[in-house]
C-alpha cells in the first residue's frame, strides 16, 4: 500500500511521506499500541540530529566551540519541543535526520581525498539520504541550494578535484534528477485534491507577519503555541507595520554581522531557504507551526554560535550569561514537554494562548465529552462553531 495512490487515503497524510509511515510500522512491530515506545524513537532521533548538526559544523567552521554552542542550543530550544513531543510529527525529525546524513557525506566527497571507489561510496550515500529525506517532508528539496551556498561561502577553497568525477558535477547532476523525481511524485502521482490555492489573497503579507514571529520565537520562545491563528494582513496594519519593522532590522543585523567574514553568511540564508517551502508559497493548512522551524532553527543556531563563540573568548562574563542562557531554554523546554503530557493539558493551554483557534476548542470539546463532562463540551462546541 505504500505505492499504492490510495496511500494518503489510509495513511491519513496530506503528502506523500512513506518513510514516515515505515517507522510507524516498525515501532508498532516493537512497541504496539504503547505510546512509550512512540516518544523513545522521537527522543532518540532529536538526539541523533543534534549530534549529526554537531558533527556537520565541525566540518563546516573547523571550530569545536562553534559547533559545540550551536549544537547544544539546537538541543535545548523550547521551539523544538512540538516537534520531539507530538508523535505525528516525526516527519521533521526523519526528514532532518536524512538531511544532515547527506550533507555530511557530501562534504567527504567535496573536501576529502578519496579513492574512486570511496568517492562513489560516499556520493551514492549522500544522494540517498536525500532521496530519504525528501520522502520524509517536503522542506529538504531546499538542499541542493545549500550545497551551493556551502560552496560558496563556506568550503570553495578546500574543494577536492577528482579527475574521474569532475569535481562535483556528477553529485549535483544526481540531486537534480532526485528532486525532479520527487516533485513528479509528490505534485503528479500523489497529489492531494485537498490542497487549496485560494487560502490567502494576501499571502506576501500574512508571511512577512509569520516570518517576524517566526523570529520572535526564536530569540524569545516564550508564549509557545499548538496552533496558531494568523489573521489576513488587512484585519491588522499596525502588527503588521511591526512585523515588517522587525524583519528589516533583523536584515540590518545580518549584513552588518556578515560584513567582514562571508562564511556567516550561510547560516542566516540557510534559515530563509529552508523556511521557503513552508511559507505559503503554495498555500498550507497551517500557515504557521512551531515544528516547521525544525530545519530553519539549525541556520539561527549556527549563527548564535558563531557570535557567543566570538564574545566569549577570554571573557568569563559572557560565559556565564551562555550557560544562563541554556539553562533557561532547558527549563522552558522541560516546562512545555508538560503542556504536551496529554490531550486536557495541551488543548486547555492552546485555548488559553490562542482563543480564536478552532482546531483548539473543538479538540478540547472532544477531550471532555470523553470525560462526561458534557456541559463544558457543549461550551466548547459552541466556541468552535463560532
Amino acid at each position: 500500500k505504500l505505492f499504492q495512490p490510495d496511500y494518503l487515503l489510509l495513511s491519513g497524510e496530506l503528502s506523500y511521506r512513506p518513510v514516515v509511515t515505515v517507522s510507524y510500522f516498525t515501532d508498532y512491530f516493537l512497541w504496539g499500541l504503547n505510546p512509550k515506545g512512540f516518544h523513545l524513537t522521537n527522543i532518540f532521533l532529536q538526539s541523533a540530529n543534534a549530534l549529526l548538526f554537531y558533527l556537520f559544523l565541525k566540518r563546516i567552521v573547523r571550530r569545536n566551540t562553534v559547533a559545540f554552542i550551536a549544537a547544544l542550543l539546537f538541543a535545548t530550544h523550547p521551539a523544538l519541543t512540538e516537534t520531539v513531543n507530538a508523535i505525528s510529527y516525526r516527519e521533521d525529525l526523519l526528514a532532518a535526520l536524512f538531511f544532515l546524513i547527506s550533507f555530511i557525506l557530501f562534504l567527504k566527497v567535496d573536501r576529502d581525498p578519496l579513492t574512486r571507489g570511496k568517492y562513489l561510496l560516499y556520493s551514492t550515500g549522500a544522494l540517498f539520504s536525500y532521496f530519504l529525506s525528501l520522502f520524509s517532508k517536503e522542506m529538504p528539496v531546499t538542499l541542493p541550494i545549500l550545497l551551493v551556498l556551502g560552496n560558496l561561502f563556506c568550503f570553495s577553497s578546500t574543494s577536492i578535484r577528482y579527475p574521474f568525477a569532475k569535481g562535483t558535477k556528477g553529485i549535483y547532476l544526481g540531486y537534480l534528477i532526485i528532486t525532479g523525481f520527487y516533485l513528479f511524485i509528490r505534485f503528479v502521482l500523489f497529489r492531494h485534491t485537498y490542497l487549496r490555492l485560494d487560502r490567502y489573497h494576501d499571502n506576501i503579507f500574512v508571511m512577512v507577519k509569520v516570518l517576524a514571529s517566526y523570529l520572535r520565537i526564536l530569540f524569545f520562545p516564550g508564549n509557545l503555541n499548538a496552533d496558531y491563528v494568523v489573521p489576513p494582513a488587512a484585519n491588522g496594519v499596525i502588527s503588521l507595520l511591526i512585523s515588517v519593522f522587525l524583519v528589516v532590522t533583523v536584515a540590518i543585523l545580518i549584513i552588518r554581522m556578515c560584513r567582514n567574514d562571508k562564511r556567516c553568511w550561510f547560516f542566516p540564508l540557510w534559515f530563509f531557504i529552508t523556511l521557503l517551502p513552508v511559507s505559503n508559497i503554495i498555500p498550507l493548512e497551517n500557515v504557521m507551526a512551531e515544528r516547521y522551524l525544525y530545519i530553519p532553527i539549525m541556520g539561527f543556531c549556527g549563527v548564535i554560535g558563531m557570535l557567543i563563540q566570538n564574545c566569549i573568548s577570554g571573557k568569563n562574563l559572557a560565559t556565564i550569561g551562555f550557560v544562563v542562557i541554556i539553562i533557561i531554554a532547558s527549563i522552558t523546554s522541560i516546562y512545555r514537554n508538560g503542556i504536551w503530557r496529554d490531550e486536557f493539558t495541551l488543548w486547555y493551554s492552546t485555548v488559553n494562548r490562542e482563543p480564536g483557534s478552532v482546531r483548539a476548542h473543538l479538540n478540547l470539546g472532544v477531550v471532555h465529552n470523553a470525560k462526561g463532562f458534557y456541559d463544558y463540551a457543549e461550551l466548547e462546541y459552541k466556541k468552535t462553531l463560532e
